[in-house]
């Protein structure tokens, strides 16, 4: 709660700076996305040609059906209470925040109150992009799931891997990577520790995650017609297979050619360095001590691999800054690091927390 309260004070002072009169209206936490989510919630999806849309390639195809559901059917349901859908949707996003600092710190950490362990709280509270957690966006319903899945792994429930792994994968367009990641770590475990049983919990947990992403196409065929509309929805953004190291020297190439100031370019590419820098410190220290890690070591260096490289293969369509922000699940491994330089990548997030805010508040950042 402790660690909840500082990223909400971060951005709430960061709301009055940007000159908002309430730190808490749900209108400040809904931009862009977030309509369609909003809209998902109050009248369903919708699927349509963009010949319709001025200005838009009338090949192409238009709609909300190119952004999941799980999160916008928890809405609608919090809606019956007489709320408004964008404040439901900014209460959900809060809740399960807190549902996943919880679940990392009581889980992952051990609920064992020492200095290191705070640090990697904090920086999971304060994690790049972490506006998103707050605002009307599905990203802390998928880290919570994707978190009690990765936890159901450990404990070796296979059932609360699958079910939870399963509504990440349908709160969530990238959700379907905790199949893999269930499947690599099984596949490294198993071999590791001659341990049949593992094999068999995540071969199921990985199967049934994928559930969910299956369970999304069903759910378009039923309300408009068409096994890909999501697909084809998402093509128009340019997503695609890219040589992932181009793709983030693309993100970071602003911090050599635009002024140093907090601009729309140069705070995402900061966030982008400060990712980049967490993921290879940890790779580092992790392949040094690779003969010690423990099992839940071995996951959430899994975890942290895919989902920091996937939407760098996927390219520049993706919002990178937003895409950042489903790694804080891994923060536990920050422990693996020198004292001092977790105490300098912790410090830098709350302060990169800023400019960030600030952007979104200002409708910079979709």
């Amino acid at each position: 709660m402790v660690a909840l309260l500082f990223a909400r004070l971060l951005i709430g002072l960061t709301a009055l700076h940007s000159g908002a009169s309430n730190p808490l209206d749900p209108a400040m936490h809904t931009r862009f996305d977030s309509g369609h989510y909003l809209a998902i919630a109050n009248t369903g999806y919708e699927f349509f040609s963009c010949s319709r849309v001025a200005g838009m390639d009338p090949n192409a195809w238009c709609g909300n059906a190119g952004w999941f559901p799980g999160y916008s059917l928890m809405i609608r349901v919090v809606s019956w209470t007489g709320v408004s859908a964008s404040l439901a949707g900014m209460v959900l996003s809060t809740l399960f925040q807190l549902g996943t600092l919880w679940l990392i710190w009581i889980k992952l950490l051990g609920g064992v109150l020492n200095y290191r362990n705070l640090l990697c709280l904090l920086l999971a509270a304060v994690f790049p992009g972490n506006i998103y957690y707050h605002a009307v966006f599905p990203i802390s319903v998928f880290t919570f799931f994707a978190t009690l899945s990765l936890c159901g792994l450990l404990e070796r429930r296979a059932f609360i891997s699958s079910a939870a792994g399963a509504l990440a994968s349908f709160s969530y367009s990238t959700g379907f990577l905790l199949a893999p990641v269930a499947l690599i770590y099984t596949l490294v475990t198993t071999y590791r520790d001659r341990s049949l049983p593992m094999l068999k919990v995540g071969l199921i947990a990985a199967a049934l995650t994928f559930f969910g992403f299956i369970a999304v196409l069903t759910l378009h065929r039923m309300e408009v017609g068409d096994w890909m509309a999501f697909f084809k929805v998402q093509e128009k953004y340019g997503h695609g297979m890219h040589n992932p190291l181009a793709t983030l020297w693309n993100n970071l190439a602003p911090l050599a050619t635009t002024p140093r100031t907090w601009t729309v370019d140069v705070a995402p590419a900061m966030q982008s360095a400060l990712v980049a820098i967490f993921v290879l410190s940890v790779s580092i220290a992790v392949l040094r001590h690779r003969t010690e890690l423990t099992r839940q070591d071995v996951l959430l260096f899994v975890y942290l691999q895919i989902f920091w490289l996937f939407p760098l293969v996927m390219g520049g369509g993706v919002s990178i800054y937003r895409a950042e922000a489903l790694l804080a699940p891994a923060c536990p491994l920050l422990r693996h690091l020198p004292p001092k330089l977790q105490v300098v990548l912790t410090v830098a997030a709350a302060v990169l927390a800023y400019p960030m805010a600030m952007l979104f508040f200002s409708s910079k950042l979709i």
